[in-house]
């Protein structure tokens, strides 16, 4: 199973094959809120705030430019409120990178703009 860079997946190499790629997952990938308007302070245990769900981000280990891949799989996603967000399994903001092995799919966006997405099967602590 090879491992690949932000740009090689940018490029398409291994596209539908099983690959690694290390990166630090953060929260931000996909998100979807309701429309409430959010006055509360968020600063108690169940506040009256836009309810919030969705998944993660990978920012690509080594990738100057912050390359950033929409990652999904079992168990990884995020929930709560706007202003008071976890994301399980890694928390909002890793301190570390992890190695994510599955699939990826790319694609280009109406304004021209370039995406991928990987679907994690597992994941380990990056070497």
């Amino acid at each position: 199973m090879p491992v690949v860079t932000f740009d090689d997946v940018m490029r398409g190499t291994h596209a539908g094959d099983l690959v690694a790629i290390d990166g630090r997952p953060v929260g931000g990938g996909e998100i979807v809120c309701t429309l409430l308007l959010c006055t509360d302070t968020c600063d108690h245990p169940l506040p009256r705030c836009n309810g919030c769900s969705g998944g993660l981000t990978l920012l690509a280990s080594g990738e100057p430019r912050g390359g950033r891949i929409a990652l999904t799989g079992p168990g990884l996603s995020c929930s709560g409120y706007e202003c008071a967000m976890q994301c399980k399994p890694f928390g909002q903001k890793p301190a570390r990178s992890y190695r994510f092995v599955g699939r990826y799919t790319t694609g280009v966006n109406p304004n021209g703009y370039r995406w991928a997405k990987l679907a994690a099967d597992r994941w380990c602590h990056a070497p």
